[in-house]
């Protein structure tokens, strides 16, 4: 066999030689990159995920339950429910068959629970006449208890002294003290006292011998003995006593003196510590204050009232601890008899405040001919302590209510004379109609309201007295 010599060229050995070792860094470069490019997209993932928050948690309910949830627009079950939803901040709304719409905005932060709750209140109330204990009385004046159940001031429609009454859920009454005061009566908080104002006698500079209404009296409920407590030293002449309420602790009792003087009515708030009888002047006013009308702020020291002078009422805000006091607005209300109850409301937190007061609008006719204008009320809001009222909504208005849901309730008349509750976002967002009264009352009216207990009290006047409903926005099944 031949035997074959293979010869290999050292210049073409080296220059394969390189070759090879060109190929071997080419495609280790191209293998490092991708290796690398792998890597890249891997760590950029891995970075992706670390900077994703963790989602946050909102756990929802209602009263009473089963209501429809919508967060930021989307339905998203029914209460209780517990969703898992992006950090930062919600729109949740709650619905059900015949009740109102009730909207909040929830903030979720990252990695932690929230709790949101509604109550839902009737589209619809239920309505009750407002009726004295007996034929023959009428309602001097009325309020709501803490628990929800009505206080009835009432009075023998031929005049004399006047009974306070408790109106329970179910329209049952019992007396509250004793049979018979000579002057107003307020319940305690805890229901189980009254504070009432009587008559002492007064002998005047002239010798001339007066009964006037200067001492302020409690007794307990059940009629037991009844305690003097503080009597007024009148700043001048002719100053009585002539309206009062509890501190909504029980531990003071807000008073309310009048007197006629050259240039019209006076007033002064009193406050009184009954276990003592120590007074503190809170204010002096050259007008008077409209029996009733005194209402109390979520913090306790606050109180809304009244004053009237001559046909013009305002609205005013007192603060018993500071002695602080805000002329507010005027009101639209032209009534020689001002109804009580001021057309103001708190915020959930106690900051902020809605209210009415006039405004001017102007009024066409038929085809459209300005026929002059007219004053109107509409809602404005302002801080609760301090700065001017801004309007909120300029429309036509009455009666709010903050819910504490963040939403605000006001009446509208309707055209026909029905009432509606519109709605109104704290930004001034307004969705009209989302309810209505089963009542019509008639003009003027005014409207006391427990949002605590989903109540309301509806009042104007009779021919002598007060009449009107109570309303009732509870949903069944609470």
């Amino acid at each position: 066999m031949q035997q074959a010599t293979i010869i290999t060229s050292p210049a073409r050995s080296s220059l394969r030689r390189r070759t090879l070792s060109r190929r071997g860094l080419w495609l280790a470069a191209v293998g490092g990159a991708a290796a690398a490019a792998a890597g890249g997209v891997e760590a950029h993932r891995i970075r992706s995920v670390r900077r994703s928050p963790p989602a946050a948690t909102i756990e929802l309910s209602s009263d009473p339950a089963g209501a429809t949830v919508e967060v930021d627009g989307r339905a998203r079950g029914r209460t209780p429910l517990a969703l898992r939803v992006t950090p930062g901040v919600h729109r949740v709304s709650f619905r059900d068959a015949g009740a109102m719409a009730t909207d909040s905005t929830v903030r979720a932060d990252a990695g932690h629970a929230v709790r949101s709750g509604a109550t839902l209140w009737r589209s619809v109330p239920t309505a009750q006449p407002l009726r004295p204990p007996f034929p023959g009385t009428i309602i001097l004046g009325t309020d709501f208890l803490p628990d929800g159940d009505v206080v009835i001031l009432a009075q023998p429609r031929a005049g004399g002294s006047s009974s306070l009454w408790r109106r329970h859920t179910d329209g049952s009454m019992v007396r509250l003290g004793p049979v018979a005061t000579p002057g107003p009566s307020a319940p305690r908080p805890d229901g189980r006292a009254i504070a009432y104002l009587a008559p002492t006698t007064v002998a005047a500079p002239d010798a001339t011998i007066t009964t006037a209404l200067t001492a302020l009296w409690t007794a307990q409920v059940d009629g037991g003995a009844a305690t003097a407590r503080y009597t007024l030293s009148p700043a001048q002449p002719g100053e009585q006593l002539a309206d009062l309420t509890w501190s909504p602790d029980g531990a003071h009792v807000l008073l309310v003196t009048h007197r006629d003087g050259a240039g019209g009515a006076l007033s002064r708030l009193l406050w009184i510590d009954p276990r003592t009888g120590a007074a503190r002047s809170i204010a002096e006013l050259p007008a008077a204050i409209v029996p009733g009308s005194l209402s109390w702020g979520p913090d306790g020291a606050s109180v809304a009232l009244l004053t009237q002078t001559g046909p013009l009422v305002s609205l005013c805000l007192a603060d018993v601890r500071t002695r602080a006091f805000r002329y507010l607005a005027d009101l639209g209300q032209r009534d020689p008899t001002a109804l009580p109850y001021p057309p103001i409301a708190w915020s959930p937190d106690g900051q902020q405040v809605v209210y009415t007061a006039a405004t001017r609008d102007r009024a066409t006719g038929l085809g459209g001919v300005l026929v002059g204008e007219q004053t109107v009320d509409i809602l404005y809001t302002a801080g609760a302590h301090a700065g001017e009222g801004r309007v909120l909504d300029p429309k036509p208005a009455a009666a709010p209510v903050w819910r504490d849901g963040g939403d605000i309730l006001a009446l509208a008349r309707q055209s026909g004379g029905t009432v509606a509750l519109d709605q109104l976002a704290p930004s001034g967002r307004r969705t009209p109609a989302v309810g209505r009264l089963p009542v019509a009352p008639a003009s003027p009216y005014a409207v006391r309201w427990d949002a605590a207990q989903a109540r309301a009290l509806l009042v104007q006047h009779d021919d002598v007295g007060l009449a009107g409903w109570v309303l009732s926005f509870e949903m069944a099944g609470r």
